[in-house]
């Protein structure tokens, strides 16, 4: 049923029975405004002033058209408060909402967009807005310092994902690839190819599998870097590719695609967090809210290395291989190209090697029964005293690991003062 602008069926406060697709094609200004953004942008903004029309502007203007002529009048008169008044309406309906303040100034973001090809960039933002309190600003910024996502609370979201692709892509996330990063490996998924296709019914989920590195290219800051994949990524990979090649009747090639969605298309970065979204909220976990629907298991790769004290680490305590692995700059001036070496890529494998049973949410294949004895655990309450020792005696060795630190103790006592003191750090890297 074809509505008139002002005439929409208002049966209950905000309701519009048409879908964003359907409102924004029916609203030319709004159309030409959300043409001009990129699609994930344009649903987002579009979402947010859509909502802000329904619940606010209707109910006092006919047509988004009026409303907009009354802030363009408003632009001429020599007051400011009367020039602003759309920002303070605006401040004023998303004050009242219990949401958070980051949210509240997405939906201010949106409306100022639409505003500034039509009032001009400064008329749209010389307002300063306020989405919060002091105290509730700082307390949201602080909220997730001490929430963590443990690797059972991922097993547990991973649990609920019944389709190989949706669990390929709970355990790639958990590998450090974001959702962007996901994405670009789906175009270049087939360096993988022959690594999948090795691991036949027959092994696959028994044997295990050395950890297989992925090229990729973060496009947000246009960062080369690599990852490696384990065990249970690599075999749930394999199943999504026999299942697509089943699809399709033959072997899949470089151009075809991975991952897609339920009419053989690209799944697309939205896709994915509805996808990870779904499963967060399906999960018995305690807190579903707390784990970040798009960084489901990012939080908890990041956090691995830190709780292995994985070094060596920057000025601000990061674990620069855990840095490098989710496509972060670890070197402004790129002199340090350490990871690109054989020696490089042989030290991070040992890493991933150590970090096989935590990443192997499936099987922990690479957790071998341990056996502690009397004086083994006497042994290794005075390798960590001695570790603490030496971190207090040795504060610029604070941001190493243990082993490195214990490395540098050694070559201190062995007469190698020189070499620590003028590399600074491990006398290997000197």
């Amino acid at each position: 049923m074809p509505y008139k602008k002002g005439e929409l069926p208002h049966g209950g406060h905000g309701k519009d029975p048409r879908t964003l697709k359907e409102w924004r094609a029916a609203e030319p200004l709004v159309d030409a405004w959300l043409s001009k953004k990129r699609p994930s942008t344009a649903r987002k903004y579009g979402e947010d002033f859509r909502a802000y029309w329904l619940d606010h502007l209707s109910q006092r203007y006919k047509s988004i058209e009026e409303w907009l002529d009354s802030v363009k009048k408003a632009q001429f008169e020599p007051d400011f408060e009367v020039q602003t008044a759309w920002a303070k309406e605006l401040e004023s309906y998303i004050a009242a909402k219990k949401i958070s303040y980051k949210t509240r100034a997405k939906i201010a973001a949106a409306v100022m967009s639409f505003l500034e090809p039509r009032i001009g960039k400064q008329n749209a933002r010389n307002y300063k807005f306020t989405f919060g309190t002091p105290e509730e600003i700082d307390s949201e910024l602080h909220k997730s310092d001490s929430t963590t996502v443990s690797y059972d609370d991922v097993a547990t979201v991973l649990s609920v994902a019944k389709s190989a692709r949706d669990r390929a892509l709970i355990l790639v996330n958990l590998h450090g690839l974001g959702v962007a990063e996901i994405c670009e490996f789906n175009k270049n998924w087939y360096q993988l190819y022959d690594a999948l296709k090795s691991r036949t019914p027959e092994v696959r989920w028994k044997t295990r599998v050395n950890p297989v590195r992925v090229n990729l290219i973060r496009k947000k800051k246009h960062v080369k870097f690599y990852s490696l994949l384990t065990d249970d990524c690599i075999d749930t990979l394999a199943t999504l590719l026999d299942e697509r090649e089943k699809e399709m009747g033959r072997p899949l090639q470089p151009s075809d695609l991975l991952f897609v969605n339920y009419r053989g298309q690209p799944i697309t970065e939205h896709r994915i967090q509805e996808q990870l979204r779904s499963h967060r909220g399906n999960a018995p976990v305690a807190h579903p809210e707390n784990i970040k629907a798009h960084e489901i298991g990012r939080d908890c790769f990041i956090t691995l290395f830190a709780n292995h004290h994985i070094g060596p680490f920057n000025a601000k305590g990061k674990s620069l291989p855990a840095e490098f692995c989710v496509g972060h700059t670890i070197d402004d001036l790129k002199y340090n190209k350490a990871v690109w070496t054989k020696q490089g890529e042989a030290d991070l494998r040992e890493i991933f090697e150590r970090l096989r049973s935590d990443l192997n949410l499936v099987t922990s294949r690479g957790r071998e029964p341990e056996v502690i004895t009397a004086e083994g655990q006497r042994v290794d309450e005075v390798y960590n005293l001695l570790d603490a020792v030496l971190m207090n005696i040795l504060p610029a060795t604070k941001q190493m690991s243990q082993r490195d630190r214990i490395e540098n103790a050694k070559k201190l006592l062995f007469g190698s003062q020189r070499q620590l003191e003028a590399g600074g750090g491990n006398p290997k890297e000197a």
